[in-house]
Parts: C-alpha cells; sequence; structure tokens
C-alpha cells in the first residue's frame, strides 16, 4: 500500500502540514507555485471557488491550507445553500397525500435530495477539509516537475484543462436553459437545485486531470533516464527522489478521491436507473401517448447519464495510461539492470525503484469495491443496462 495511506509523509515534503495523526513533518517554507502549474490549476480552482468548496488558496502565486475561518464559512455557506434547495423541493405544495404519477414523483424528489445532500457534503469534506493533504499533493507533483524540468509538458495542459471545464459547465447550462423553455413551471428554484450537481461534476474532472499531473511525469522520467550518463551518480539519486514522490503523490490522491468516486458511480447509476422509471411513469400518465414533455425529458435524462458515464471514461483512460506509464518505468529499469554498461550506482538505484514499486503500488481500489481502471467504465454501463432491461 502507498506510503501515504497511513499518514506518514517522508522529510521532503515540501510544506509544513500537520497529518491526520497530529505529528509535523519538516519544514520547507518555499511553498512557493510556479506560474506554469498555477495557470494549470485556474480553471479547476476558479469553479470550485464559485461553489465555496476550494481545496487549497493560492494567493500571490503562494499555496495554503484553507484557513479556519474559510472552513467555517464555507460550511455555513453549504448548509445554507442545502436548505435553500431544501426549501424549493420541500414548499407548501409538497405533498405525499397524492396517488399515480404525482405520488412517484414526489418520492423521486426526496431520493435525489438525499443523494444532492449526501454528495455536497462530501464534496466539501474533500475539497475544504482535506485541504492540507491537497496542498501537500501539489506541492510533491511541482518538486517532481522541477527535477524533471517539465515547464513545456505543463503548459500544454492549460488549455485542455479550460476546454473540460467549460465543456462540463455548458453542458450544465443547456439543462438549466431547456428546463427554462420545456419545464418552466418548476421554477427558477429548479434550476439552482440542478446546477449544484455542478460542483461534485468539477471534483471528478479535477480528479482525472490530476491523474494527468503523475502520468506526464513517469513518461518524462523514462525519457530523462535513457538519456542519462551511467557515471551522473547525483542525477540517478535525484530520479529515485522522483519516483518516490510520484509515489506518495499517487497514495494521496487515492487516499483524497476515492470516496467521492465510489458515491459518484453510486449516483450515477440510480439518476441512471430512476430516469427510465420516471420516462415509464411519464408514458403511462400520459395513455401512452408521446409528448413534447416526453420527449425533451428523455433527451435531458439521456444526456445527464452520457456526461456521467463520459466522466468515467475518462477517468478509466487516464488511469490506464498513469498504469502504463508506471510499467514502463518497472521495464526501464529493468532493462537498465540487466546491461553491461550499468554502474553500481545505476544499479542500487534502479532497484530500490523495483523495491517500491512492489511494496507501495497497486491499482487504485476506491474503498474496496472497485478498482479505477479500463474495465470500471464498462462494468458501470454493464450494471446500468442489466438493471435497465
Amino acid at each position: 500500500m502507498p506510503l501515504t495511506r497511513n499518514n506518514k509523509w517522508q522529510k521532503e515534503n515540501d510544506f509544513d502540514i500537520e497529518t491526520e495523526t497530529g505529528h509535523k513533518t519538516n519544514i520547507m517554507p518555499d511553498n512557493k507555485l510556479e506560474k506554469e502549474l498555477e495557470a494549470v490549476l485556474k480553471p479547476l480552482n476558479f469553479m470550485e471557488n464559485i461553489f465555496f468548496c476550494t481545496k487549497y488558496k493560492i494567493r500571490n502565486s503562494r499555496i495554503t491550507p484553507n484557513s479556519s475561518s474559510y472552513k467555517i464559512i464555507a460550511a455555513f455557506l453549504t448548509i445554507l445553500l442545502m436548505l435553500a434547495c431544501g426549501c424549493y423541493i420541500f414548499d407548501f405544495s409538497f405533498t405525499l397525500q397524492v396517488n399515480g404519477y404525482e405520488l412517484f414523483i414526489q418520492w423521486c424528489k426526496i431520493f435525489i435530495f438525499s443523494l444532492l445532500i449526501i454528495g455536497t457534503f462530501l464534496n466539501s469534506y474533500v475539497n475544504i477539509f482535506s485541504s492540507n493533504r491537497n496542498v501537500l499533493f501539489i506541492l510533491k507533483v511541482q518538486n517532481v516537475c522541477k527535477i524533471l524540468k517539465m515547464t513545456n509538458d505543463i503548459k500544454r495542459l492549460r488549455f485542455s484543462n479550460w476546454c473540460y471545464i467549460v465543456t462540463l459547465h455548458a453542458s450544465h447550462v443547456s439543462w438549466m436553459l431547456y428546463s427554462v423553455f420545456f419545464f418552466s413551471s418548476m421554477g427558477a428554484g429548479y434550476n439552482v437545485t440542478s446546477y449544484c450537481w455542478a460542483a461534485i461534476d468539477t471534483n471528478m474532472m479535477y480528479a482525472l486531470r490530476t491523474i494527468k499531473l503523475l502520468t506526464l511525469p513517469l513518461q518524462n522520467w523514462v525519457r530523462t533516464v535513457k538519456l542519462m550518463r551511467f557515471d551522473e551518480e547525483q542525477s540517478w539519486t535525484s530520479m529515485l527522489k522522483v519516483y518516490k514522490d510520484i509515489l506518495e503523490a499517487y497514495g494521496i490522491f487515492e487516499e483524497t478521491f476515492q470516496h467521492m468516486i465510489v458515491f459518484y458511480a453510486i449516483h450515477t447509476t440510480m439518476r441512471s436507473l430512476l430516469a427510465v422509471a420516471i420516462r415509464i411513469e411519464l408514458w403511462k400518465a400520459s395513455s401512452g401517448r408521446t409528448s413534447t414533455e416526453y420527449f425533451m425529458f428523455s433527451i435531458i435524462s439521456i444526456t445527464w447519464v452520457f456526461k456521467n458515464i463520459m466522466l468515467f471514461i475518462l477517468l478509466s483512460i487516464e488511469s490506464e495510461r498513469l498504469y502504463s506509464a508506471m510499467e514502463e518505468v518497472q521495464s526501464t529499469c529493468k532493462e537498465l539492470i540487466k546491461g553491461t554498461l550499468c554502474s553500481e550506482n545505476q544499479k542500487r538505484v534502479c532497484k530500490n525503484i523495483q523495491r517500491l514499486h512492489r511494496t507501495n503500488f497497486k491499482k487504485m481500489c476506491v474503498c474496496g469495491v472497485f478498482y479505477i481502471d479500463a474495465a470500471m467504465s464498462i462494468q458501470l454501463s454493464s450494471i446500468i443496462s442489466t438493471y435497465t432491461i
């Protein structure tokens, strides 16, 4: 298991941070972010700031954990937002003293609101109250990128991050516009409630883009090692430190996002099945006639499910790229050890890397429920289709 799962950080930590066990690591006062990495994180942090659930604070190019006052204010605003959503859903017109389709819809409201509360508070905990862990992850990634001189590689992520975020939130805005034009009776409160899901989607997007920040250094590590001279002892020692930091960052990622990924899988499955059930009940209520309301609801529900599954597919793709990069590191070490020109120092470093990999790395298994790999999205789609049929 990764070293970070036991919440014990090594002396190379770049920030004075208190672990869950109450012990502090060594201090390296420079918590300054490179402008390239800050630009990469900006689109992700911008959207999280809108929902008052940012993972850390970046000011004057310095990254710090969320302050106690921010945590209190963010928690208060989150509770206030959920109360506002609850007031909309359970307004004076809400009653269970109805029959048929109306009763079914009322129970759907209760179920969806329950999922929203769980997801929102879980999202807030992962972002706001795990801020120390999030800062440590970023600083470790930055340290790795500095050693490997990856400025140009990091720059390329900025544009793609903006594209992902804009596309994600454009889809949410389009659903809100659909509601305004085709379900105007639902009112503005419905749009506010539905847009709250964008915060949870943003965190999933953050997770899959974060994996990219682990994959790129591994790929660069392999290229750098293949070009290094055998007698560069200090450089080989640096490569060992880089790999160690990547493994620790990998452990932090798994520990931070595993609960959110499990919830998102459950949420996607339940919402998919619920969308099918609502369409069936709506069709019955309209006496088998395919009305405009039925048609438009079908489009919205299908695109919503498609969006969630696409996020899982992207997460699967990025995770497989990460695993492939890890395996390439191991293959490179094997080749170098077997080489006739391999120095003793090089052999020692490569063997230490292999040892670290064997003891500290395995595929991410979120909460012991499922592995994050190429099969994950296929299994999720299979579950949805099986229970739908």
